[in-house]
């Protein structure tokens, strides 16, 4: 599951040039049917805002929640 997580990822990241986190997850929630929390950040070009696709770090948290998110399911 979490290989699958990490190809979506992978293509989005190709595709989709946005850094927009709250894009992210719609496009997740959308893909796996699921409600990961969109938060509403007064400024969109806040680092917390932002995401890094190319930060391990950063690509395991997401995927470790969408897991979390499926398992809920």
């Amino acid at each position: 599951m979490q290989e699958d997580i990490k190809k979506v990822l992978e293509i989005y990241g190709k595709y989709n040039k946005s850094r927009q986190r709250d894009a992210l997850y719609e496009a997740l929630n959308k893909v796996f049917g699921i409600d990961l929390a969109i938060l509403d950040y007064a400024d969109k070009s806040s680092d917390q805002a932002r995401i890094a696709l190319s930060d391990e770090k950063e690509v395991a948290y997401v995927v470790n929640a969408v897991v979390k998110k499926l398992q809920e399911k």
